[in-house]
């Protein structure tokens, strides 16, 4: 993997070189979460260290809440902006300071009605004497590793500053001492743990009142159709079908999908099990579809790649069921689904 990741940014920084745009373009290179298989782990598969592979000597995987399961590299290299000199920065940042710090770089405002919880590195980039741009993190994986339901308040989280690490509202690690996070001190340094948690605080505060589930568009015209998919799905708990090795076994569970119908006219809906790019039939003798009150059923003609039924629909916020059943009664959703706005 690590052979075919530089393969592959070789032959970007190539195609960069031949476009001539290698001086003046802000090239970043970073990942999303700790390992997943990278290393194999003990018997708390996601909070143990790695008893085999490699994991930076950290505790934990990706979902954990140690920092073998968030800390992650990130290069970011731009020639013209002076960010080519191979400097080391250890400060606290996330990916929500990306945003910030690129507008930054670029010189881009934005407005402070934005209200951005990111914070600029920019000035680090420059100077790596520069003072570090936070103080503090905070990160919580809301509903876990299985997306319980409802978040709540600590539950998955952790406060980071530079030293120390207060995971849960409970664990406490020196970082400087303990990088592996073996050794919890919450009991002798109960000072440290009143802070850590007066930090967490506001970002509680902050979050919580926007936990709500987002209303995917349709109708709008800058996608139109929308290529609905079921890792979209809002379930109570658990993970839906997100990857095609779920998907290809076509697993009997449905859920809806939060949608929000831009402007009210006709709508095509067409239902597959694959997406189309597949040109796969539809395993299933019946379908029907749900979206809000109105609800229609057809049967599946025999290798079909796509069942489609058509709706009149009000404008504003609803959900959208679908349902797929096979010869036996047994069903599950239509894991992918576009939905176009027709002309009136």
């Amino acid at each position: 993997m690590v052979a075919n990741i530089d393969h592959n940014v070789g032959l970007l920084q190539e195609k960069l070189d031949a476009l001539g745009l290698t001086e003046n373009t802000i090239l970043i290179f970073m990942t999303d979460n700790g390992t997943a298989n990278g290393a194999a782990f003990g018997k708390d598969t996601l909070n143990s260290e790695a008893v085999a592979g490699y994991n930076a000597g950290m505790r934990g995987k990706k979902s954990s809440i140690y920092e073998g399961g968030h800390r992650v590299p990130l290069f970011i290299r731009w020639p013209a902006g002076g960010l080519s000199h191979g400097n080391d920065l250890n400060h606290l940042s996330a990916h929500l300071d990306v945003l910030p710090t690129l507008a930054q770089l670029c010189g881009i405002g934005i407005a402070e009605s934005h209200q951005m919880d990111g914070i600029s590195f920019a000035e680090a980039l420059r100077s790596p004497s520069a003072s570090p741009h936070r103080d503090h993190l905070i990160v919580q994986f809301q509903g876990g590793a299985y997306f319980r339901q409802p978040p709540a308040e600590w539950e998955f989280a952790c406060v980071l500053t530079k030293r120390w690490r207060l995971l849960d509202n409970g664990e406490l690690y020196d970082m400087a001492d303990d990088p592996a996070q073996r050794n919890d001190v919450a009991a002798t340094h109960p000072y440290i743990v009143k802070k850590l948690r007066e930090l967490y605080s506001p970002f509680w505060s902050s979050v919580a009142a926007r936990m709500t589930p987002v209303h995917i568009d349709i109708g709008s015209p800058t996608e139109n159709p929308t290529v609905l998919c079921s890792q979209d799905w809002y379930m109570p708990n658990g993970n839906p079908p997100w990857n095609f090795g779920s998907i290809r076994k076509l697993p009997p569970v449905t859920g809806p999908w939060k949608i929000h119908v831009r402007k009210a006219g006709r709508y095509r809906m067409t239902l597959r099990q694959f997406p189309v790019e597949a040109n796969l039939p539809v395993y299933a003798v019946r379908a029907s579809v749900r979206i809000g009150e109105k609800e229609q059923e057809s049967s599946v003609k025999p290798g079909s790649k796509g069942v489609v039924f058509e709706e009149v629909l009000p404008a504003g916020r609803t959900e959208l069921w679908t349902y797929l059943y096979d010869e036996r009664g047994k069903v599950g959703g239509a894991y992918f689904t576009e939905v176009e706005a027709l002309a009136p």
